[in-house]
């Protein structure tokens, strides 16, 4: 599925009625479940969630599918009575039916789409299910598509090593310098060295794959120098 990607908005119109119809029956059927708990209104809500994520599916709106698959899976644990929340599950459920077409919304308008905007309700729609949360992480796509612009110049003293004579060569510069960094101490001066690593590691790689590897990695260490992208040390 497309990741961070523009949503045409025709798209959009051309699911608008099925998505908004499903979600009303998911809304009515979720009411009938508080007032007459029973699986039959929570598996008619799971049916209805199936669709919705089908046609979001076909279009490749990647945010919408998750939510849709997570909303899913709540209402088939209560058809199933595995949930013990319930009433938690089914206010989380509400939440969705009113998040998900304002995220269609919000795409309609031109944002692209990043399912990361939903893993506040993502999140509380797996821990009623006592599954493990998702961290930003898990919505971080690289386009390895992207190419290095220029060839790197092998002619250099570098070029004589092979990679892993190069990688233990610098492994004790490499640990002292992201040691540093980890305990915020001397920022600037560390992800230099860090810098300066990675680049003697690309221009020992033997690959294109290798190389383009170490240029992304340099681009996050000069990013983070550059203070071009937050820094954020989860130890401390």
């Amino acid at each position: 599925m497309k990741q961070s990607a523009q949503i045409d908005p025709r798209t959009l119109l051309w699911i608008k009625q099925e998505v908004a119809e499903s979600l009303t029956t998911v809304r009515q059927t979720l009411e009938t479940f508080c007032a007459f708990s029973g699986p039959g209104q929570s598996s008619a809500c799971a049916d209805s969630l199936d669709k919705i994520r089908g046609a979001l599916e076909m279009v490749e709106i990647s945010g919408g599918v998750t939510l849709a698959r997570e909303m899913h899976d709540v209402a088939l644990g209560l058809a199933a009575d595995t949930i013990e929340l319930k009433n938690e599950a089914v206010e989380v459920l509400m939440r969705g039916v009113i998040q998900l077409p304002a995220y269609l919304e919000h795409l309609y308008h031109g944002n692209p789409d990043v399912p990361l905007i939903l893993l506040p309700i993502l999140n509380d729609l797996r821990a009623v299910q006592n599954k493990q949360l998702l961290t930003e992480g898990a919505f971080f796509f690289t386009d390895l598509s992207v190419r290095k612009p220029s060839l790197i110049d092998r002619s250099g003293e570098a070029a004589t090593w092979d990679l892993p004579t190069m990688a233990k060569k610098l492994r004790p510069a490499y640990l002292a310098a992201l040691l540093g960094v980890f305990r915020d101490m001397d920022l600037t001066k560390n992800l230099k060295v860090l810098a300066t690593v990675i680049l003697n590691l690309e221009q020992t790689a033997a690959s294109e794959k290798s190389e383009q590897l170490w240029w992304v990695s340099a681009g996050v260490v000069h990013a983070l120098h550059d203070k071009g992208l937050r820094f954020r040390n989860q130890a401390r």
